[in-house]
């Protein structure tokens, strides 16, 4: 280890007096331009409250020396010491004399700059023969490759010195995070005390990092200018820093040992500066252990990057150390970043140690890191504990996905990132995957793995994805299969088309599975699909014989479907599709509710003039299947249904079976509409048989009857409806209607019922009888002449 030297004094005039500097000698190889920076860095000025002309003695006590090491523009380093030396040759007081000695980077080793503050070859003054007016010969380099570190300042030495300090391990904690938190602010550090106690504060703090990063820091053990501060600053007594609230808050970080004065930091008893303080003040020889780890490091920045290897290193230490969350993202990171391989394959034992079987306690981030890092690793190393580690981690990711406690995003990213890092990766994912589907039976159909699985499917190649559906067929992994196709179908905007892809590209290569899972495939498209397009399947599947091969469960839905696929419209088509099935629920004993067949076929018999082919069971039916039709459903009916059929009733019990068997009283509206047309309809003969049989229904009403009393809202309405009819008809065919009444012996009651009906009918015929011929006379004789 070389070094150049440079050695100048200073010339004052009085102790506020202006100063020059005067450089005494240099080494070849020192520009101009270094010599001007390093002057500029080097001037030192005592304490004002010091003795104006002080003693040897009490220059050695009060008047500390200033180590300040900082970096050159030209990429050297500098390290001086300035010292206090009273009078010149001249007499004149406050003349300082300073030694420097350039380095280039990397040249001090392991040593951190103040390890040179009790190097021999320091000089404080010149010899009296070489302080004349001529200048010294040129310095020679000097050769540091033997020098001894400074006693002083070993790290036990240290290590006594903070201890022996009061609050001595916090203070130093709080002045090492302030120096961390500075590199991003750029506030300077500046510790107070007494000379020796400043300087082994400096000492302190510099050691808590290892010598390569402390090398970044720029430090002056005795500054009295804060214009000019390091980064890293020691004074005494009174100088120029003004120590109030404000300063230490705002623009540097002041820590003063006299008056208690101390910059807020935030901080934890964990973080670095806390942990190394500790270790400094209790456990000298594991910081020396720390810092040397650290060398197999390419690091030497003071940033985030320093407390991951300290997690690094007590990792190392104790597996059960395991940080987690950001801490070991931040730690992995440092370690692909910054070391070599073997740093990397060492950290993977540290952590394949930590995972113990209870990793699932990890979060989900932290398990997706450590399976990639640990697959990362077995990649590298071939190491199939590594490998195992790696599947471990994604197991217990994918536990936590059945839990609900990761998502399937993440899930995916492993599993992607497995496979293809590692050979057989995908199929031994599936494999802990299928193991957790047979353990949770409950998410066979819903689970979140299947969107997993289906997204790894889809990123490989056909034949990738091929090969490893067709393990998950022979392995008995048909739940994941099915869970697969649960969420192809269901995110897909044409269900039917991604089946017929389905059925090409996998059921067709995976005959067994489509065999076994036929069942939960269609009935996985049918709930995909919206109402009317299940419904229309279902009827394609039992028109294409389909049908047969299903399961019951799947028959009696997909009967239920079709049934409701049929149109309340009467044709061949529809006719045809309602006998296929009728024949299939009949064979499959299932019941259609409606039973929308049974509707077009009394359909049929209305429109074609046959209402009274119904059976009992037919008009029994009838009025189970109407309650279930929709509003505008039962209104369409009853329009195609109730007056064909009302037409071509010539029995008054006919008459009231089929109103009992169509009418809604949710409806009545919609009923009465109908049933009105059914009483003005224009018809040749004025009463025809159909009224007749509603006169004679409505006449030998009961609504205390068995199932009359639905009817009874009916009862008035259809009276006055009768009445109108009959208002209509010539006399001459009331009378005939009279003569039908009498002709079929009704009882009292009915008799009754007629005769007030008949009474008001001939009533109001003979009053609009007497207005019309009011009317015609007033118009035959105008002025009322008899």
């Amino acid at each position: 280890m070389k070094a150049l030297q440079l050695h100048y004094t200073s010339c004052r005039r009085g102790r506020s007096g202006g100063a020059g500097f005067q450089t005494r000698a240099c080494s070849d190889g020192l520009s101009p331009e270094e010599q001007r920076e390093i002057e500029r860095r080097s001037a030192y000025r005592p304490p004002r409250d010091a003795e104006r002309e002080p003693s040897p003695e009490q220059i050695a006590l009060d008047f500390p020396r200033a180590l300040r090491f900082h970096p050159l523009s030209s990429g050297r380093l500098a390290l001086t010491l300035s010292s206090y030396c009273g009078r010149d040759y001249s007499g004149r007081w406050g003349n300082f004399f300073a030694h420097t000695l350039v380095f280039e980077p990397g040249s001090l080793g392991d040593l951190w700059p103040v390890d040179l503050y009790e190097w021999t070859g320091w000089k404080s003054r010149l010899e009296a023969a070489e302080d004349g007016e001529e200048a010294p010969p040129p310095l020679p380099v000097v050769e540091l490759a033997g020098v001894t570190p400074a006693e002083s300042f070993q790290l036990a030495e240290l290590s006594a010195f903070v201890r022996g300090q009061e609050e001595g391990v916090a203070f130093l904690a709080r002045v090492g995070r302030a120096l961390l938190a500075s590199r991003s602010d750029s506030r300077p550090v500046v510790v107070r005390d007494r000379p020796v106690e400043a300087l082994f504060w400096i000492a302190a703090v510099l050691k808590l990092f290892p010598p390569r990063h402390a090398r970044r820091l720029a430090v002056s053990t005795y500054q009295d200018d804060p214009r000019s501060c390091a980064d890293l600053n020691a004074t005494s007594g009174e100088t120029d820093f003004v120590w109030s609230e404000a300063e230490a808050r705002y623009r540097f970080y002041h820590f003063d040992r006299q008056s208690g004065l101390a910059s807020e930091v935030a901080g934890d008893p964990s973080d670095y500066a806390a942990t190394t303080a500790r270790w400094l003040a209790e456990q000298p020889e594991r910081l020396e252990r720390f810092h040397a780890f650290l060398t197999t490091f390419r690091h030497e920045r003071l940033d985030a990057g320093l407390a991951a290897a300290l997690d690094l290193f007590l990792l190392r230490e104790d597996p059960a150390a395991l940080p987690l969350g950001e801490r070991l993202v931040r730690m992995v990171r440092f370690a692909a970043e910054h070391g070599d391989q073997d740093a990397r394959l060492e950290l993977l034992g540290g952590l394949e140690k930590a995972l113990a079987p209870g990793s699932t306690t990890l979060d989900p981030a932290d398990l997706e890191l450590l399976a990639g890092v640990f697959a990362e690793g077995a990649r590298v190393s071939a190491e199939a504990r590594y490998r195992t580690a790696a599947f471990r981690s994604a197991a217990a990711l994918l536990g936590q996905l059945v839990e609900g406690r990761s998502n399937a995003e993440m899930a995916t990213r492993v599993w992607s990132r497995l496979g293809e890092l590692l050979p057989g990766g995908d199929r031994e994912i599936a494999e802990q995957a299928l193991g957790l589907v047979r353990a949770h039976p409950e998410t066979l159909r819903c689970s979140p793995i299947g969107e997993v699985l289906a997204a790894r499917l889809a990123q490989l190649p056909a034949t990738g994805a091929g090969e490893l559906r067709r393990w998950l067929e022979g392995a008995g992994g048909d739940a994941l299969l099915l869970a697969e196709w649960s969420i192809l179908v269901g995110a897909s905007p044409e269900p039917v088309a991604t089946f017929e892809r389905y059925r090409r590209e996998v059921l067709d290569l995976l005959p067994s599975y489509a065999r076994r899972c036929d069942t939960q495939i269609r009935g996985g498209l049918l709930s995909a699909l919206p109402e009317r397009e299940r419904s229309g399947l279902a009827l394609r599947w039992l028109q294409s014989g389909e049908l047969k091969g299903f399961e019951p469960e799947l028959v009696t839905r997909c009967l239920e479907l079709a049934n409701r696929a049929l149109p309340l419209a009467v044709d061949k088509k529809t006719l045809a599709w309602a006998d296929l099935v009728t024949d299939a629920a009949g064979r499959h004993r299932v019941t259609l509710r409606p039973d929308r067949p049974r509707l077009l076929r009394a359909l049929a018999l209305a429109q074609q003039g046959r209402a009274t082919g119904p059976t009992e069971a037919d008009w029994v039916g009838l009025a189970s299947d109407l309650p279930l039709l929709g509003a505008d459903e039962y209104e369409t009916l009853l329009e195609k249904l109730l007056l064909p059929a009302l037409e071509s009733i010539r029995i008054a019990r006919e008459h009231g079976k089929l109103l009992a068997a169509t009418f809604r009283h949710d409806q009545l509206g919609s009923f009465l509409d109908v049933y009105t047309r059914f009483f003005r309809n224009g018809r040749r003969d004025p009463w025809p048989e159909p009224l007749q049989a509603a006169l004679r229904f409505w006449l030998t009403f009961d609504d205390r009857s068995d199932g009359a009393a639905p009817l009874a809202a009916l009862e008035m309405p259809a009276r006055d409806l009768l009445a109108s009819a009959l208002g209509r008809l010539p006399p001459r065919y009331l009378e005939k209607v009279e003569r039908k009444v009498r002709q079929a012996r009704l009882e009292p009651r009915a008799e009754a019922l007629w005769q007030r009906l008949h009474q008001g009918v001939t009533s109001a015929r003979g009053y609009r009888l007497r207005r019309w011929l009011g009317a015609r006379l007033q118009q035959l004789n105008p002025f009322g002449r008899r």
